[in-house]
Parts: C-alpha cells; sequence; structure tokens
C-alpha cells in the first residue's frame, strides 16, 4: 500500500506501514523448551517444587496466619513491623 504523504526536502517519508511490511518474517518460538527463558522456567518450576526456595517461602507465610506472633519467623514479622511504623509517623 502506497502513501500520500508529501516529500520533505525532496526526500520520501515512508509510511510505517510501508517499513513494517519491509521486515523479515518472525522465526516460530521453538516448542521443545529451548528458547531464551527456559533456564528462568526450570529454575521457577524448580523453586516452588516442594523444597524449594519459593515453596519454603510460601510455607512460613502461610504459618504465620495460623501462628502468634513469638512463634513466627522474623523475616516474616519485617513487613508488619516496617508496615506499622511507616502508618504510625
Amino acid at each position: 500500500m502506497t502513501h500520500n504523504d508529501k516529500p520533505v526536502n525532496g526526500q520520501d517519508n515512508p509510511s510505517f506501514l510501508d517499513l513494517l511490511n519491509q521486515l523479515p518474517p518472525v522465526p516460530p518460538a521453538p516448542e521443545n523448551g529451548t528458547g531464551r527463558l527456559a533456564w528462568l522456567r526450570a529454575a521457577w518450576k524448580e523453586s516452588w517444587e516442594e523444597g524449594g526456595f519459593l515453596y519454603q517461602r510460601w510455607e512460613e507465610v502461610f504459618q504465620v496466619r495460623h501462628s502468634s506472633w513469638h512463634e513466627s519467623p522474623t523475616g516474616s514479622r519485617r513487613p508488619y513491623c516496617s508496615a506499622g511504623s511507616a502508618s504510625s509517623s
């Protein structure tokens, strides 16, 4: 599709759509999990498996809901303390 833009300083101004049509086709995404972020997906899945880092943190958060203040892990109490001090000032 051609465009109607007037030339500026004797130079033709191509339409944005004309420029997009000149791009090479996008290669298909790999289906076997060997893409750019395959290592990140693998690490994410591994950390959510039982015993993984994120799984353990989630278990701590879940336990805080059902335990008293003194039984909860220190790392889980920090957000409550900082939120309380921020709202009181």
